[in-house]
């Protein structure tokens, strides 16, 4: 039995997609607390209710269950390093620095030496963000923007021309999907602003992307996520951020999508084979090097 544990406000369409392949079922409306053959869905709220013995998929979510570590798929502690946007940045800074913009967490004097993009600490759906140059607009903007008290970072501001997803578990792809944004002109190309995602086919698959979507997922504890990967206008690949709840919407008729059987897939073989991570190949020459063994 596989779990999907997610939070009241988030992955009601992507856990309902992903229990209905996994159950051979069409997605049921119930999003609170459905139980099936083989996969079931938790709500964080309704825990109190019981949660199915076997593995637990927690879909962006934090909440105490008792489930044993050892069949946690994405604990707490992981999703809690990614959803601290800043601390993960510089964590990949540190290790893979040409995987990320320059990025900062302090105030240099005088200018930034171009423009930077600023962002609070933690931030979701494209919200909270500003173009600064000068050290100047950052006190400013600290001033008259109580979020960023609680801690920033400050990244080289990247012209992008294409910006992908990459969908990791356990160190392999399960699938890559590139945003078409509403308006290309702004800075974050976030769904959730407008615009949507086109499934990337395998042979199409931007290698230098699944590179560094690959090595920033290294530098975390997860057992998959959503990397999002920019490239600019030179074909330089550059991580933004991690989500440990990647969106992975129905079809506009409500039925199951690619994207859910690819990682409902994925979750499967964990079940089957364990959490151990695949190894990050040193040479990549073809999307069959990254793929995870249960899509293929």
């Amino acid at each position: 039995m596989i779990t999907f544990l997610r939070r009241k406000k988030l992955g009601a369409g992507s856990c309902r997609g992903m229990s209905a392949y996994l159950n051979g079922t069409e997605p049921t409306m119930s999003v609170v607390h459905s139980v099936g053959e083989h996969a079931s869905i938790v709500r964080n709220d309704k825990v109190g209710r019981g949660i199915p013995d076997g593995l637990l998929v927690r879909w962006g979510c934090t909440s105490t269950t008792g489930v044993p570590l050892s069949m946690q798929v994405n604990k707490s502690y992981a999703i809690h390093q990614v959803n601290d946007k800043s601390g993960f940045r510089m964590s990949v800074q540190e290790q893979y620095p040409e995987c990320v913009p320059n990025t900062v967490t302090s105030v240099p004097e005088g200018s930034f030496n171009g423009k930077y993009v600023l962002r609070p600490r933690t931030h979701a759906q494209g919200r909270n963000l500003w173009v600064v140059e000068h050290a100047a607009d950052v006190l400013s903007l600290m001033n008259t923007h109580s979020v960023l008290r609680g801690g920033w970072y400050a990244s080289e501001y990247i012209d992008k021309v294409a910006e992908y997803r990459v969908y990791v578990v356990s160190g392999k792809v399960a699938t890559v999907a590139r945003k078409t944004p509403d308006d290309p002109t702004q800075v974050a190309w976030n769904v959730a602003q407008g615009g949507r995602f086109g499934v990337v086919r395998w042979g199409d698959w931007p290698l230098e992307v699944i590179k560094v979507a690959l090595k920033a997922f290294s530098v975390t504890s997860l057992d998959f996520g959503g990397v999002d990967v920019m490239v600019d206008g030179e074909g330089k690949a550059y991580c933004i951020e991690i989500n440990s709840a990647p969106s992975l919407p129905l079809l506009s008729d409500g039925s199951v999508s690619y994207r859910q059987k690819c990682m409902a897939k994925c979750f499967k073989y964990i079940e089957e084979n364990g959490l151990d991570r695949f190894e990050i190949p040193s040479v990549v020459n073809h999307w069959s090097d990254v793929i995870h063994p249960s899509i293929q």
